[in-house]
């Protein structure tokens, strides 16, 4: 596949985080901390195709490992239900208090990145029958970016072009890093698998 001169890309970093300040501005809450394991619920009054009646199980609760900003201090450590409540699910993420607690939600949105297919495992999703047998199509990928500094190479107007197997080209811009390492350094650096 390749674009047209001027063809354009977006930074999905970017558009997260507007999101996430989008989001808060309109009162979401955000939690930081781990996520262990959804609780269940039985709903007898829900009918789904291949549950026998009155056996279905809904997503009721999330145990949640951290999330210091869950309940001021002194408070119990009661559930909480939140109209608007958004979950960073940081899997590696821990706060100092280590407690695990409840967070009681309506409506559940896996979104957590490159986790969210061991999210939507713990929520049964991909290990279930009939319609939750089929498998969030999300995993963690190990790849590689190389990053080439061309001093007369093609200018911003060069098309993204990709294969296939993944590989692409595209036009990125320079001095992306903190520090601008020495011409000596980038050389040896660039061509030292030629």
């Amino acid at each position: 596949c390749g674009n047209r001169e001027s063809g354009s890309r977006f930074d999905p970093w970017s558009l997260l985080h507007a999101l996430k300040r989008k989001s808060i501005a309109t009162g979401a809450e955000y939690v930081t901390g781990e996520a262990l394991a959804f609780e269940f619920k039985r709903q007898e009054d829900i009918l789904a195709e291949g549950v026998e009646e009155g056996t279905y199980e809904g997503l009721d609760r999330l145990l949640v490992s951290g999330g210091g900003n869950l309940r001021g201090a002194g408070q119990a450590a009661e559930p909480h239900s939140w109209r608007h409540c958004m979950l960073s699910l940081g899997f590696q993420v821990r706060t100092d208090d280590g407690e695990v607690r409840p967070i009681k939600f309506a409506i559940a949105v896996i979104a957590a990145g490159a986790d969210s297919g061991t999210v939507a495992r713990m929520a049964r999703i991909g290990v279930g029958s009939n319609l939750l047998s089929v498998p969030l199509p999300v995993e963690r990928r190990k790849r590689f970016v190389y990053v080439y500094h061309c001093e007369n190479g093609p200018g911003i107007n060069s098309p993204f072009l990709c294969d296939h197997s993944g590989m692409y080209f595209r036009y990125s811009t320079y001095n992306l890093a903190p520090f601008k390492p020495s011409g000596t350094v980038l050389t040896t650096w660039l061509h030292s698998n030629l």
